[in-house]
Protein backbone atom coordinates (compact mmCIF):
# COMPACT_ATOMS: atom_id res chain seq x y z
CA UNK A 1 0.00 0.00 0.00
CA UNK A 2 1.25 3.43 -0.94
CA UNK A 3 -0.01 6.79 0.18
CA UNK A 4 0.68 10.08 -1.53
CA UNK A 5 0.27 13.65 -0.31
CA UNK A 6 -2.64 15.52 -1.92
CA UNK A 7 -4.21 18.77 -0.67
CA UNK A 8 -2.38 18.47 2.67
CA UNK A 9 -3.76 14.98 3.29
CA UNK A 10 -2.57 11.50 2.41
CA UNK A 11 -4.46 9.50 -0.20
CA UNK A 12 -4.25 5.70 -0.20
CA UNK A 13 -3.46 4.53 -3.72
CA UNK A 14 -5.12 1.18 -3.03
CA UNK A 15 -8.39 3.00 -3.83
CA UNK A 16 -7.28 2.93 -7.46
CA UNK A 17 -6.30 -0.74 -7.62
CA UNK A 18 -7.63 -2.30 -10.81
CA UNK A 19 -8.41 1.10 -12.35
CA UNK A 20 -6.56 2.81 -15.17
CA UNK A 21 -4.15 5.22 -13.48
CA UNK A 22 -1.23 7.33 -14.70
CA UNK A 23 1.27 8.49 -12.07
CA UNK A 24 3.87 11.01 -13.21
CA UNK A 25 6.63 12.78 -11.33
CA UNK A 26 7.58 15.98 -13.11
CA UNK A 27 9.80 19.01 -12.70
CA UNK A 28 7.79 22.18 -13.22
CA UNK A 29 10.66 24.13 -14.79
CA UNK A 30 11.68 21.37 -17.24
CA UNK A 31 10.59 22.26 -20.81
CA UNK A 32 10.24 18.59 -21.80
CA UNK A 33 7.97 17.89 -18.83
CA UNK A 34 5.88 20.95 -19.61
CA UNK A 35 5.51 19.68 -23.19
CA UNK A 36 3.87 16.52 -21.82
CA UNK A 37 1.14 18.32 -19.90
CA UNK A 38 -1.13 19.02 -22.92
CA UNK A 39 -1.12 15.30 -23.71
CA UNK A 40 -2.09 14.46 -20.15
CA UNK A 41 -4.82 17.09 -20.27
CA UNK A 42 -6.15 15.54 -23.49
CA UNK A 43 -6.17 12.06 -21.93
CA UNK A 44 -7.98 13.39 -18.89
CA UNK A 45 -10.65 15.13 -20.99
CA UNK A 46 -11.16 12.12 -23.26
CA UNK A 47 -10.95 9.26 -20.74
CA UNK A 48 -11.22 10.88 -17.33
CA UNK A 49 -14.36 10.74 -15.28
CA UNK A 50 -15.78 9.47 -12.02
CA UNK A 51 -14.81 5.82 -12.54
CA UNK A 52 -12.46 6.14 -15.48
CA UNK A 53 -8.81 7.11 -16.02
CA UNK A 54 -7.12 8.89 -13.11
CA UNK A 55 -4.01 11.00 -13.67
CA UNK A 56 -1.73 12.00 -10.78
CA UNK A 57 1.10 14.44 -11.51
CA UNK A 58 3.51 15.16 -8.66
CA UNK A 59 6.12 17.90 -8.81
CA UNK A 60 9.62 16.87 -7.87
CA UNK A 61 9.81 20.09 -5.87
CA UNK A 62 7.14 18.76 -3.48
CA UNK A 63 9.11 17.98 -0.36
CA UNK A 64 6.57 17.94 2.44
CA UNK A 65 2.92 17.28 3.09
CA UNK A 66 1.59 18.93 6.22
CA UNK A 67 -1.01 16.76 7.96
CA UNK A 68 -1.95 15.76 11.45
CA UNK A 69 -0.95 12.15 10.70
CA UNK A 70 2.36 10.49 11.43
CA UNK A 71 4.59 10.49 8.33
CA UNK A 72 4.90 7.28 6.33
CA UNK A 73 7.96 6.16 4.38
CA UNK A 74 7.46 5.89 0.64
CA UNK A 75 9.28 3.92 -2.02
CA UNK A 76 9.35 6.12 -5.12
Amino acid sequence: DFRVPFNNEYVDLHKFKGKATVVMNTKSDDPEALNQLPGLTYLNKKYGGADQLKIWVFPTEQVQCVTTEEPTRYIV
